[in-house]
């Protein structure tokens, strides 16, 4: 960490987005079949370790994204697909990812301004020929998971142990934009992120050597290529980290037995991730305890650390404590976010704006839909597509369904009463003259017409918000 701070301070960078730019690093250059578990015959994963950093502008997000990057590429027993940047993509579609795994079974998303990797308010539309990144898709890709394409020149399998892969995602950006990128989703793509916010201004000193720094970390990733590129093997826990491992186990099923009220479903998603999180953040600590003893250990000590398969205790524990430092900025995050976009009224127009703009991802609000029941599926078109009509025949719609529908959304506060403008008007009547405009409405009611509520009213009204993202409505639809 001593490393992290000299290289921190002698370029005015902020220390923890350093430092997780260089766990995401040392991840990639595994072999790309490695994965890791807590047990042989047990689940195991990639060793990715995902980042997202926010920072301020000008505070030097690009000098972090290119100085961490040039110590990947440019360091000695480099292969060709790094040094030329061969599998480093930013502006891609899917198809370009899919092209660098099958071709080099690895692909990296690597970029220092978001908004052009992933669509937001900011980014600019319809700008010529920027390819934004499919959320969902990169759900897959962050875990290394399993892609199976199939169009008409024919199949292509990657992931699993068909032709596996490993993933780096390495994005920063300016702190609106990270906040709306990494906003809580029903899909999950923001658990899978370690995320940073880096503060307004990071110390700076031109007195600081960051000499040796640089050569810890060129040697770091030397020696990466050399011992963990080209072998192969998954790694698991040694006993007495797999010791701890069911302890910690134990005790975050007890507080989400125990606690769980008190969390969002977001912060409880967060939560249950943690074994992925945690077996990954141990394995790239083994990797810099081994590169470690091999420069300044003795050779005896080298020798048997170049061989070690297995993070120990001391690497879980840590691992344990930097995912816990992630577990309080995503719960701080998510219930910011929440108050930010559930009260209106303490929110700067920039909350409003982003909250306002904010639209679910097309192909991933197809495919949600279909987990909708009948009852919350027939709110959904009724509030998103005005000329329903064709949905509510094809799916025998009656209208007793529809009225308890619409009863339902105005009880909650979605929808209210159009008031008839002569009824408001006209003052209240009695006796004979009542009898008589009774009689003459007695030929049929007039229709009750139900008109939306503004977003503002809905976004001050809890249950109302909560009730509109349970049923996939975009906030723009009102």
């Amino acid at each position: 960490m001593e490393a992290v701070k000299s290289l921190s301070r002698g370029n005015g960078l902020h220390d923890e987005a350093v430092a997780w730019c260089f766990y995401a690093n040392i991840a990639f250059l595994e072999h790309h079949g490695r994965r890791v578990g807590h047990q042989e015959g047990e689940h195991t994963e990639a060793p990715n370790i995902p980042v997202l950093v926010g920072g301020a502008p000008s505070s030097r997000k690009t000098c972090l994204i290119a100085m961490t990057t040039d110590f990947m590429l440019d360091a000695s027993g480099a292969p060709q697909t790094m040094a030329k940047r061969e599998c480093i993509l930013a502006d891609a579609t899917v198809a370009g990812i899919r092209a660098a795994i099958y071709n080099y079974n690895r692909a990296a998303v690597i970029a220092d301004e978001a908004s052009n990797v992933y669509e937001t308010p900011w980014s600019e539309k319809g700008s010529g020929g920027i390819h934004y990144l499919s959320k969902p898709k990169m759900n897959t890709y962050v875990l290394s998971e399993a892609d199976d394409q199939a169009t008409g020149k024919g199949q292509v399998h990657l992931g699993s142990t068909h032709h596996p892969y490993l993933f780096l995602h390495k994005v920063a950006g300016q702190t609106e934009i990270l906040e709306f990128i990494a906003q809580p989703v029903t899909h999950g793509f923001n658990k899978r992120f370690n995320l940073v916010f880096a503060p307004e201004h990071a110390p700076e000193s031109s007195e600081v050597h960051t000499g040796t720094a640089k050569s810890f970390f060129a040697q770091l990733h030397a020696w990466m290529y050399k011992n963990a590129w080209t072998k192969e093997g998954h790694h698991y826990l040694d006993g007495y980290a797999l010791t701890c491992y069911r302890s910690i186990k134990k005790a975050v099923e007890e507080f989400v037995q125990e606690k769980g009220i008190f969390l969002t479903k977001d912060a409880q998603r967060k939560v249950r991730f943690w074994s992925t999180d945690v077996l990954r953040l141990a394995h790239a600590n083994m990797r810099i305890c081994q590169f470690s003893v091999a420069q300044f250990g003795s050779s005896n000590m080298a020798a048997a650390e170049a061989v070690r398969t297995q993070p120990k205790v001391y690497e879980f524990i840590l691992a344990v404590n930097m995912w816990l430092r992630q577990l309080h900025v995503h719960i701080s995050f998510y219930k910011w976010f929440r108050q930010m976009t559930n009260s209106t009224s303490n929110a700067s127009s920039r909350e409003l704006t982003a909250a306002m703009e904010r639209a679910d991802d097309g192909d991933e609000l197809s495919r949600l839909k279909l987990d909708l029941s009948v009852e919350d599926r027939l709110k959904h078109e009724i509030l998103v597509h005005e000329k329903a009509l064709n949905w509510f025949k094809k799916n025998r719609v009656t209208a007793d369904q529809i009225k308890a529908a619409l009863a339902d959304l105005q009880k909650v506060g979605l929808l209210d009463v159009e008031m008839d403008p002569e009824a408001a008007a006209s003052p209240p009547v009695s006796g004979a003259e009542a009898k008589s405009k009774a009689r003459s409405k007695a030929k049929g009611p007039k229709p009750v017409v139900y008109v939306k509520r503004s977003a503002r009213e809905i976004v001050d009204n809890a249950e109302a918000e909560a009730l509109r993202k349970r049923l996939l409505v975009p906030i723009k639809c009102f």
